[in-house]
């Protein structure tokens, strides 16, 4: 056990891997985008004048998704690059965040899930631009193992719940834990502004703890697909952009669906590939869809 208890922390890559590169597509949306020097002092908040560093950062990303019944642990002693997008100048795929990974621990880690009966597994995967993006900004000098460990969106919020709180105890274990962040919630002004007050209102005058944690787990499942008011409408179809590539000029499938009142089904339309400047910021896998309501 270290002497101090490393944080966890939720942090972003922004816009692809734009935070490294000189080109893009304004001031705010390249190297010199404030949010990018921001992340950069990361570290030197966590760790002035490098003291008590971490032995290892064990890095959940939500660019890695498992394809098993659980969750999925990379054991790469030299993880490889994984450039998980396109369409961007030259000097996106010219990036190397050369540090090592960590065998030994990412079993310790699969075990330890397994004794919480939590699926895991050990599988071979380098770093996705999720990981090598921020890391490049808050550790350029890449002399930090790093483990990387997927989410699963077929499981639930209480099974990431269930996750957090198992991998807990390694923050006691000289281990820093990073989190990549599939959306940051805001609240905003009328305006458009984020009301800088907003985290205070939360410390000072929030739910307890427990109240919190079980809205949290609830949140997602539940959301109805349709809100009760608008089911005073009829439907009249359907549509979904799903994105096939993730870049400044994306590459996405568009589906049109009708509905059918006498057999209450849709019937789809071919799918038609388009070629549009959209930013979900997702994965291969995301899918945008919306039901038109009259």
């Amino acid at each position: 056990m270290s002497s101090i208890r490393h944080p966890a922390v939720v942090i972003s890559h922004g816009p692809g891997p734009l935070w490294l590169l000189s080109s893009g597509f304004d001031e705010d949306m390249n190297k010199n985008a404030p949010a990018a020097k921001l992340l950069s002092t990361l570290f030197e908040k966590l760790y002035p004048n490098d003291l008590n560093l971490p032995k290892r950062i064990l890095f959940v990303s939500a660019h890695f998704e498992s394809d098993s019944n659980g969750f999925e642990i990379s054991n790469a002693a030299t993880p490889d690059m994984i450039y998980d997008y396109y369409g961007f100048d030259d000097e996106a795929y010219d990036v190397v965040y050369p540090a090592k990974g960590d065998p030994a621990f990412a079993r310790t880690v699969k075990d330890h899930l397994e004794k919480n009966k939590i699926k895991a597994k050990l599988v071979n995967r380098g770093f996705d631009h999720g990981v090598f993006v921020p890391m490049s900004l808050i550790r350029p000098q890449a002399d930090i193992p790093i483990v990387t460990m997927s989410i699963n969106s077929y499981l639930g919020n209480q099974a990431h719940f269930n996750l957090g709180k198992a991998l807990a105890p390694f923050r006691d274990e000289d281990t820093l834990i990073l989190y990549l962040a599939p959306l940051l919630l805001k609240k905003e002004r009328a305006n458009g502004d984020i009301d800088p007050t907003l985290l205070t209102d939360i410390l000072r005058n929030g739910k307890p703890a427990n109240e919190r944690r079980k809205e949290l787990v609830a949140m997602i499942e539940r959301h109805p697909v349709l809100s009760d008011r608008d089911m005073i409408y009829k439907i009249l179809g359907a549509y979904a952009q799903t994105e096939l590539g993730h870049g400044s000029n994306v590459q996405g499938i568009e589906t049109v669906a009708t509905y059918d009142k006498a057999t209450q089904e849709f019937i789809i339309d071919s799918p038609t590939l388009t070629s549009r400047k959209w930013w979900p910021g997702g994965l291969g896998k995301t899918a945008n869809h919306a039901a038109r309501l009259d």
